[in-house]
């Protein structure tokens, strides 16, 4: 089990009306649509199209390439999911390196 400690931040986005946490850096949106978010149980989150848009922004070039391979291995990778996405998010800052990695 792992402790809280060994956390050092957690990346959030939220809805504009969101709290704030000291261990977690908040990332507020106004533009989140119904299909790039929902809950986990009780804790909102972003759906997996707009967690890999945010992660391909702000993470190596070779993140978005492994995180669609893991995706594609546990079998909820859903290409027509992720293709409106960038479709709504043309200018968002990962949207090129995500659409290079799911069009191979």
């Amino acid at each position: 089990m792992r402790s809280h400690a060994a956390v050092a931040r957690l990346d959030v986005t939220v809805p504009r009306h969101g709290g704030r946490r000291a261990e977690i850096a908040l990332h507020h949106s106004s533009t989140l649509t119904t299909e790039e978010h929902g809950s986990f149980g009780p804790i909102p989150v972003t759906a997996l199209p707009r967690t890999l848009l945010d992660l391909a922004a702000t993470t190596s070039p070779r993140f978005p390439w492994s995180a669609i391979d893991r995706a594609e291995r546990r079998d909820v990778l859903n290409l027509t999911e992720i293709d409106a996405m960038l479709k709504r998010r043309y200018g968002h800052r990962g949207a090129e390196r995500l659409r290079k990695a799911t069009s191979t």
